[in-house]
């Protein structure tokens, strides 16, 4: 993501890192383990609105937020992706009510 850009795309992983040191031909061919990358996040600010759209390998979800505050969106996010479970495990998050959020997979 250029610096001071409002949007970008990059891998994401369970150690809370973001990277951009794998490409998605190396994901879809099996070369990132899930320690190195969970899954893919793109965001974009637009026309008064925070996207996040985010792809999680476990599971091969994809789910995406947007909401008018970017700080709101993001707080949201990175408490939710990282709770996600795949095979019944409870999602959980303390940020619930912080701005109408919409997530759909």
């Amino acid at each position: 993501m250029p610096p001071g850009s409002a949007y970008g795309e990059v891998g994401w992983n369970h150690l809370f890192q973001h990277t951009k040191a794998y490409t998605v031909d190396q994901m879809t061919m099996g070369m990132v383990q899930d320690d190195q990358a969970a899954g893919r996040v793109f965001c974009d600010y637009t026309q008064g609105l925070e996207y996040m759209i985010w792809t999680q390998n476990d599971g091969h979800l994809m789910g995406y937020v947007a909401g008018p505050v970017h700080a709101n969106v993001w707080a949201w996010w990175v408490a939710v992706h990282h709770n996600i479970g795949i095979g019944g495990a409870p999602m959980h998050s303390d940020n619930w009510d912080t701005q109408p959020i919409t997530l759909h997979w």
